[in-house]
């Protein structure tokens, strides 16, 4: 009885030997680090201070400064993303620095990361923030060789900023030869007006006709100013794709103006006088600190007669 119970506990010794020994055999799996990903507070090469939580602007225009720190993990930083609600920003949005340098980087999204920036990095990255008046969220998305990835998203919510628009309104404006009292537009109600000094409430007039001309073809079809106002016409900076509709503040506005050129002709009393107005023209009208958006909508051209006309939308 002894000896059968003297060899059950050696063979239970040896099975817990060969039990201790196959797991010694297999080593435990190498832990695989991923990427950090940081948002600067500031730059380090001018202090040019960044955004690093959810913040509200309402200067959609404007590019928006980010800073990013990634350092690598087990594996060599490989890529960064750059997304608005999900979606790769477009090129055309996006600026970037290198940070350590000072150089301004080739801008792609996804962005390949080289050189020495596979062992991490710290980049500027500005961007033009979405037009819409809502919330988006912008993720930064650094990956690495072993598609490990590391993230920051920040919320940006754009709203309305500047001063609303007071009015809205059409208004016609007259050929000044023809009946007394027309040729000039008050542009605060688009009423027309006549072109006497004691017409005070026009911003604009018509420069009548050209007498050397034959009836059919002798009105001149070009505004000047009138009562101290000014006209300009865009200037280098105004955007391709305008939409009068589009223009919601007063601010906005001004900025055309201040962005715009001086009318390019002298009339017979040599006041400023536009070109030849057609439709689609665009002007802006400065009078004792008010600023006017115009948009010319129709030309109504009367051969046998001077009730020739311009239509213009208005803005102020």
């Amino acid at each position: 009885m002894k000896m059968k119970k003297f060899f059950f506990l050696f063979a239970l010794a040896g099975l817990f030997a060969i039990t201790l020994t196959d797991t010694g055999c297999n080593p435990d799996e190498p832990v695989v680090v991923g990427p950090s990903l940081n948002l600067l507070s500031e730059s380090p090469l001018d202090q040019t201070p960044y955004f690093t939580t959810d913040f509200t602007i309402n200067d959609t225009a404007t590019y928006v400064p980010f800073g990013l720190e990634a350092s690598k993990g087990s594996g060599d930083l490989k890529v960064l993303t750059i997304k608005d609600n999900g979606v790769n920003v477009s090129v055309d949005r996006l600026i970037m620095k290198d940070l350590r340098t000072g150089n301004a980087l080739t801008v792609n999204n996804p962005f390949l990361l080289l050189g020495d920036l596979v062992n991490g990095f710290e980049i500027e990255v500005l961007i033009d923030v979405h037009d819409e008046y809502a919330t988006h969220d912008y993720t930064f998305e650094v990956s690495d060789v072993n598609d490990k990835v590391a993230t920051q998203t920040i919320a940006v919510t754009a709203e309305f900023g500047g001063t609303p628009i007071d009015m809205t309104l059409t208004g016609v404006l007259l050929n000044q030869a023809g009946p007394a009292g027309t040729g000039g537009l008050d542009l605060d109600d688009g009423t027309g007006t006549g072109t006497q000094p004691s017409d005070t409430n026009a911003e604009i007039k018509d420069n009548g006709i050209d007498l050397s001309l034959p009836n059919d073809q002798n009105w001149i079809r070009r505004i000047s100013p009138m009562n101290g106002s000014e006209i300009r016409t865009p200037g280098a900076n105004f955007p391709s794709d305008f939409s009068f509709a589009d223009v919601a503040t007063k601010e906005e506005i001004q900025a055309f103006f201040e962005d715009g050129e001086a009318l390019p002709a002298e009339n017979a009393n040599n006041e400023p006088m536009s070109d030849v107005v057609e439709v689609g023209d665009i002007f802006f009208v400065l009078r004792d600190g008010r600023y006017y958006l115009l948009e010319v909508t129709d030309i109504t051209i009367t051969p046998n007669d001077n009730a020739d006309s311009y239509t213009f939308n208005i803005k102020y």
